[in-house]
């Protein structure tokens, strides 16, 4: 893993940054390539183009460095687990466990926030400084900071924009779907807007204003385009990870039912639900239930036999993307801890849209199929 993250740089507060090879590139880029820029218009000395490229690519590099920080800190005090930093040739990466919305929205606002402020430092910085190369250096970090600050609040795909949009979406929604496909959307109507926004202002005119165009135009449809193509095949129904097809159709009746009624309805292959005023309070697994169903566990009362279900109820209409929030992400860990330590298998009933269960969801139904797929036995979806 190590190797494949690159060189580590240091460690702060625990989280290990590390520096990939394509980072590398970029700086030599940026202080080869503008320093010959600025040396070969006449304007200035070569050594003193090379210490504003410098000074540009370093103060860039601390502007990424301190953005990625602000995501990894901000994670931490949103008791997330934070695994590390990467910087690589297109920025930075940090690696965190996951969270709820509104952890998901301070993280990722908290990026561009600190890189706004690491501008307006840069340019106090360069208020009290006497003209010098370094100071110009200094002016252009500055403008660079602010650009990236505000370039990184674009609301898509894969930037922090478009995951704090993700997030309150989500909050509102209540899902992670409906804030995956309203980001990854916004991102697809962007497009237009901004080569609407090139013509008029003539930005196309020129060769960098028209590469520039067509680079961001390229970078929000390459990250748009495969979630929205992603959550079309979730919605088709054919998703062996969506609810519908993760459910076990189950024996629905009141915890105060005679077990001889009950026994008399099963058919050795259904679990049992137990409601109470039509809210599901438990569950006995089939395997348990065809045991009482051959009169080899004699109960008087289901409530003995049952197991507890997972607090939170699965609409079966839930898709893949929101299934892996119960598999393992933020819904995972809301889980009482005598299900996430394994004394219960972890179970949630799943609801119809009338609210009413009809079904169970199983844990390790989620990794036999993620398993399976993963090893390419079933396809996915």
């Amino acid at each position: 893993m190590q190797n494949q993250l690159g060189v580590r740089l240091l460690t702060v507060r625990g989280v290990p940054v590390y520096l990939k090879t394509s980072w590398f590139i970029l700086m030599g880029l940026v202080i080869v390539g503008y320093g010959l820029y600025l040396g070969r218009t006449g304007w200035m000395l070569y050594s003193e183009a090379f210490t504003i490229s410098t000074t540009i690519a370093v103060l860039i590099a601390l502007g990424v460095l301190v953005h990625e920080l602000a995501h990894a800190m901000t994670g931490r005090v949103r008791k997330l687990r934070v695994e590390y930093i990467s910087m690589t040739l297109w920025g930075g990466v940090t690696k965190l466990s996951p969270g709820s919305p509104f952890s998901s929205f301070l993280v990722s606002i908290a990026g561009p926030m600190v890189n706004a402020l690491y501008a307006l430092l840069l340019y106090g910085v360069g208020s009290w400084m006497e003209p010098s190369p370094v100071r110009a250096g200094l002016r252009i970090a500055v403008e660079a900071n602010i650009l990236i600050s505000i370039f990184n609040m674009i609301p898509s795909y894969p930037l922090d924009g478009g995951h704090t949009l993700e997030s309150l979406v989500t909050m509102a929604s209540k899902r992670r779907s409906t804030g995956a496909k309203v980001t990854a959307w916004t991102g697809m109507i962007l497009i237009p807007v901004l080569v609407l926004a090139a013509i008029f202002t003539g930005a196309w005119r020129t060769s960098a204003g028209l590469f520039l165009v067509v680079l961001v135009c390229f970078y929000l449809f390459s990250a748009s385009q495969p979630m929205l193509k992603a959550l079309k095949n979730q919605e088709s129904g054919r998703d062996p990870l969506s609810a519908r097809n993760l459910a076990r159709p189950a024996l629905v009746v009141d915890e105060g039912t005679p077990v001889a009624q009950v026994v008399s309805a099963l058919d050795g292959a259904a679990p049992v639900i137990l409601t109470r005023a039509t809210q599901p309070v438990g569950w006995v697994p089939a395997e348990t239930a065809e045991l009482l169903r051959e009169g080899n566990l004699p109960a008087t009362s289901l409530k003995q036999l049952a197991s507890p279900l997972a607090p939170q109820k699965i609409s079966q209409d839930t898709l893949r993307i929101d299934m892996m929030e119960y598999f393992n992400g933020y819904l995972y860990q809301q889980l009482p801890s005598q299900l996430k330590q394994g004394y219960y298998p972890i179970a949630w009933p799943i609801i119809d849209a009338q609210g009413r269960p009809t079904g169970v969801i199983l844990h390790r139904d989620m990794a036999l199929r993620l398993s399976a797929e993963q090893a390419g036995r079933i396809p996915q979806g």
